[in-house]
């Protein structure tokens, strides 16, 4: 079952990229929409530093919760349906939400993201396999575990400088 990783991480990442597309379809939320504005809001003016750690640490907070077994695949749904919406939510008024989807996964910082998560998705369904199967090797899987969380903070921290260099013009991002 773990030598399949590529085809479970292949498999994970179009069930990601998918989810977050069903949710472009959702109805924009005014509320939302009005929340991340404020956020957007509350990050102008702030250095390159600041916002790429505000980035990181809410993917990172994310990608925490998604190495839980079992319970880390459902949140990774929830979650990237969720992305989907807010997506829906703050283009809807100034281009397609699928466009504006199709956009933000091309950019680097959301294609390192999708991978990442897709990682520890992966990772999660494995580790769930060897528990329910009480596989002998679980020691291992945990420490497998662990480095692929190690790599995902390491990915999602350049993510986030990614992403903050990105939206940092519109923002009038102070000097670093």
């Amino acid at each position: 079952f773990s030598g399949n990783r590529g085809t479970i991480f292949s498999v994970v990442f179009i069930i990601l990229v998918a989810t977050t597309f069903a949710g472009t379809f959702y109805p924009p939320d005014k509320t939302l929409e009005s929340e991340l504005r404020r956020m957007a809001e509350e990050l102008k003016g702030s250095n390159m530093f600041s916002i790429t750690l505000k980035i990181f640490s809410n993917n990172a907070i994310i990608a925490s919760g998604m190495i839980i077994p079992l319970f880390g695949i459902g949140l990774s749904i929830y979650s990237t349906f969720s992305t989907g919406v807010a997506i829906s939510s703050i283009s809807n008024n100034v281009v397609s939400p699928q466009v504006a989807f199709f956009g933000v996964l091309m950019m680097p910082h959301g294609l390192i993201e999708y991978i990442t998560y897709s990682l520890i998705v992966t990772e999660n369904v494995v580790l769930t396999y060897k528990i329910i199967g009480r596989q002998k090797d679980l020691k291992g899987e945990l420490k497998v575990a662990l480095v692929t969380m190690v790599l995902s903070y390491l990915l999602l921290l350049l993510a986030g400088f990614i992403e903050a260099f990105f939206i940092g013009p519109g923002l009038n991002l102070k000097n670093l």
